[in-house]
């Protein structure tokens, strides 16, 4: 029922480990599901631990289902890592792509969640505040957004509403990305 790792974990990678890990969560879900007996749950419960210590001292984070490792977390030259699969790889510290022609944001919209910043978008900000859209916005400078419909929907209703950017120091130097909310809401 249960597999030993052994010293197996030393030669996995953290992607083996995260996928072996996942693999032994959902085999203990399938047998409490499915009512098993409890030393066959607790015997898989104890695989699923030491699963956690193993991955925990390969990645030095703790293990959280949906979050498979990334790269730069092992990284050992600190560098920006190099993208999976092809995939663009963007965090707040490193940029790195394979693609000869730069980074793909539209994948980088879907894979964050947010909206593309469009034509009619921009001009309905401008119908909405009267005023030409910031020249960031009518550039593609700000190419992606969350909410905006809503902020400007509430804003020709003149209903109340506030703005959480999520933005401040992370230092105690401000950088441009810090600055955002300050140029649009002046």
């Amino acid at each position: 029922m249960t597999d030993c790792l052994g010293d197996e974990a030393g030669d996995m990678t953290p992607m083996d480990l995260y996928e072996k890990l996942t693999s032994q969560g959902d085999t203990v879900r399938t047998l409490k599901t499915e009512k098993a007996a409890k030393a066959d749950i607790d015997a898989a419960v104890q695989l699923l631990l030491k699963l956690k210590v193993d991955y925990k001292q390969v990645t030095g984070q703790d293990y959280k289902t949906g979050c498979p490792p990334s790269e730069c977390a092992v990284s050992q030259d600190n560098g920006p890592a190099a993208a999976a699969d092809g995939e663009d790889m963007v965090d707040p510290w490193n940029v790195s792509t394979t693609n000869a022609k730069g980074v793909d944001y539209d994948k980088l919209i879907v894979r964050f969640g947010s909206s593309k910043i469009d034509q009619e978008l921009v001009d309905r900000i401008e119908r909405v505040s009267g005023q030409k859209a910031h020249r960031f916005l009518r550039r593609g400078i700000f190419f992606s957004h969350r909410d905006m419909h809503q902020v400007l929907d509430a804003y020709e209703k003149n209903k109340s509403f506030y703005l959480y950017t999520g933005r401040g120091p992370s230092s105690e130097a401000l950088h441009v990305g810090h600055l955002i909310p300050f140029i649009f809401t002046k």
